[in-house]
């Protein structure tokens, strides 16, 4: 008898979604885009099913559930658990109601809960949303960074809309919402901001631009060199110089490469790897729980002794520009990847972006901005909007 095909989930939280392509590889074009938690069926026998899922380098002959077929990559896939027992209904939120907390920008409803599903419907500040969800998960997801919640709007549309920018019916403003994550205690004592230059209205919002939150992109591991190299061409003699980010400085130790992602501003979604150069992202080895430091650069104050901004800025990520620009498109910005932000600066950052971005934190050279939550630090740099290769000697780590 034919055997009943494995059923799989994808497991891509950080991004939210997984590309089907029409060929095992990166390079294959896009067939589909499944959200997190989606389940599909291995087109595959079984045996050669547990071999790959969740190995880096496998792809798996996959069906989505409206009959597409194509492949995913294994390594954000894992088999999907057995159904429980039913379980008793949940407390039902139809008479819960939130109400849009966005007095800048219209709020976005969108197919499924993620930046990158299609937009179904934009509701003003102080729009009554009805809550699809059981009364409990809208009171733990209300207000809080990362959370979406599936609502229906007034005029019958049902969707998914970012949590953090909503509040209860009937509650009082409240302020940006605090960081779940985070250091217990601050690694700074204060944090000031500065007038962002040549402002302009956001043409989108932060944690939906492809250029400030890394976390849309993402990346995907290569098999490069762990140590420094030396790449031919010009030096800056003002590139900022990444041994600053510990302190006392030392030379970096590599534990993992990875390819950037490229992104698709025409549809507002998430490209292949870039491929030039062959690193734009590394892990390195830090100690949990060590202090994070501005790395300096020589010259180039942003103005009243600062060094860079804050363009963007979540619970584990940061977003660092050495310009006084909104933007990543002239000089010098660092991304720095799964830390621990200092909850006032992200307490800072969340007031100046609500507020409209006329003004943004500003960091001091060897200023410090969170902590290591592990024995790895993320780090990619970037020169006029293009990602470089951190492992290069000659532009960020002459020292050594």
């Amino acid at each position: 008898m034919p055997q009943d095909p494995v059923t799989l989930q994808v497991n891509s939280p950080e991004v939210g979604y997984l590309n089907i392509r029409n060929s095992p590889s990166t390079s294959g074009a896009l067939v589909t885009q499944v959200n997190d938690q989606t389940t599909l069926s291995a087109l595959e026998p079984e045996d050669a099913v547990r071999q790959k899922v969740g190995q880096q380098g496998a792809w798996l002959n996959v069906q989505t559930t409206d009959g597409q077929t194509g492949y995913a990559a294994a390594w954000y896939l894992k088999l999907a658990e057995a159904s429980p027992a039913p379980a008793s209904p949940p407390e039902p939120a139809a008479t819960l109601t939130v109400v849009v907390n966005s007095p800048d920008t219209p709020l976005k409803v969108r197919s499924g809960p993620g930046v990158q599903n299609a937009i179904l419907a934009q509701a003003p500040d102080g729009t009554v949303f009805q809550v699809l969800e059981s009364a409990d998960a809208v009171q733990a997801k209300v207000g809080q960074q990362g959370q979406w919640l599936q609502v229906q709007t007034p005029d019958g549309v049902t969707g998914y809309c970012a949590a953090w920018y909503v509040k209860l019916a009937g509650a009082a403003p409240v302020p940006a919402p605090v960081p779940t994550q985070g250091p217990t205690t601050p690694v700074s004592t204060s944090y000031g901001s500065l007038s962002v230059a040549n402002w302009e209205p956001a043409q989108r919002r932060a944690e939906e631009h492809g250029d400030l939150n890394l976390a849309l992109r993402y990346y995907v591991p290569t098999n490069a060199i762990l140590s420094l190299v030396d790449i031919g061409g010009d030096t800056d003699a003002g590139a900022p110089q990444l041994t600053g980010i510990f302190a006392p400085t030392r030379a970096p130790a590599f534990k993992a490469t990875y390819r950037v992602n490229d992104w698709n501003w025409g549809g507002n979604c998430r490209g292949d790897p870039i491929e030039e150069p062959e690193v734009t992202l590394v892990d390195l080895a830090a100690t949990p729980g060590e202090n994070l430091h501005l790395p300096d650069r020589s010259g180039g104050d942003v103005g009243e002794g600062y060094k860079a901004l804050v363009l963007y800025a979540e619970a584990q990520r940061l977003t660092l520009k050495y310009t006084r620009e909104d933007s990543v498109i002239a000089g010098y910005a660092l991304h720095v990847e799964n830390i621990d932000v200092d909850p006032n600066l992200l307490a800072l950052y969340q007031r100046l972006n609500n507020d409209g971005r006329h003004e943004l934190p500003a960091l001091r050279a060897g200023q410090a901005f969170g902590r290591a939550n592990s024995d790895q630090v993320g780090l990619a740099i970037r020169d006029t909007g293009a990602f470089m290769d951190p492992r290069s000697r000659k532009d960020w780590w002459r020292e050594y």
